[in-house]
């Protein structure tokens, strides 16, 4: 089955018909059998030089466990030098010269060459390393394709995972900005009518700020989210002082200040938290008005 599956796959025209090794006088041309003791005769060696053969070195050959000689020159082979070659035990000459074979060649092939068990020959096959250091370098560029295959994937990774975060931030941040703009930007929503908000306060334009505060020219003080001006009203409610505070939106914080203010003076009334007047919602241009207290000292120093 062996001889009968190497002769197909090659395509070997020789006189290979019948049995190849009997009667001995017509044996198949490039085979030795053994003729020796009375058992059946084996396949001892085998010649298929300048043969025209095309291919890969089959795996039939393992099976030919007697065999002692392959000669497979001056041909068109192609591939890899197969690992099971060196498990030819009683092998002790393999001519492979004259293809086209790429890669490296077995380290077991090379170890019997070392050790005078078989004889080897390579030569005149030009992408073949015919060098124990191609193996070396082998596995070199292996593991370094291996870890850059890792790095790779760690990176790729890493990115996803934060993109999925970043993904995950921007959702809740929109999601609170969206909730939050309803309130503040713009022309009132309708989730401020009949709130308590546009019951009890009263909405100024960005003009009548501008008026309230003489074009924002006496700074109280300044804080993270915003500029703190000083001014008497005249002309729209009562004389009284107020502080008028605009909001910087330069961040979700600055709208997340801004509400967190307004339901806190809606809800809380206490005689040392000034009184929310009103406030200006007219595009980006945010600001609370409070009734001013007056200077009576520095909280922290009260509290110390």
């Amino acid at each position: 089955d062996a001889i009968t599956n190497i002769k197909l796959a090659y395509r070997v025209t020789r006189n290979w018909l019948g049995d190849p090794c009997g009667p001995e006088a017509y044996k198949w041309d490039g085979l030795d059998c053994n003729f020796d003791g009375d058992g059946i005769p084996r396949i001892t060696s085998m010649n298929l030089s300048t043969s025209g053969l095309t291919g890969h070195i089959v795996p039939d050959l393992l099976k030919l466990t007697m065999l002692k000689s392959l000669d497979l020159s001056n041909n068109n082979l192609t591939g890899d030098v197969p690992y099971f070659l060196a498990q030819l035990q009683s092998l002790q000459n393999l001519n492979l010269e004259n293809n086209n074979l790429s890669g490296s060649i077995p380290n077991e092939l090379f170890q019997k060459q070392r050790d005078g068990i078989l004889s080897l020959r390579v030569g005149q096959n030009p992408n073949l390393c015919a060098s124990t250091s191609c193996n070396q370098q082998t596995n070199d560029t292996k593991k370094k394709k291996h870890n850059a295959v890792i790095i790779v994937l760690a990176s790729i990774a890493g990115i996803l995972l934060l993109l999925v975060i970043a993904a995950v931030i921007t959702f809740y941040q929109s999601k609170y900005y969206d909730v939050d703009k309803s309130i503040i930007l713009g022309k009132p929503r309708n989730s401020i009518k009949g709130s308590e908000l546009e019951l009890k306060q009263r909405q100024y334009s960005f003009n009548e700020v501008v008026k309230i505060t003489n074009s924002f020219d006496r700074i109280l003080g300044r804080g993270g989210f915003g500029t703190v001006y000083g001014r008497s009203i005249s002309g729209f409610i009562e004389d009284t002082q107020v502080a008028v505070k605009m909001l910087s939106l330069s961040s979700v914080h600055g709208y997340q200040q801004f509400v967190a203010e307004v339901k806190l003076l809606m809800r809380v009334h206490h005689r040392s938290l000034t009184s929310l007047i009103g406030y200006c919602n007219e595009e980006t241009n945010i600001g609370l008005i409070y009734e001013y207290m007056a200077n009576n000292g520095n909280l922290n120093e009260y509290l110390s």
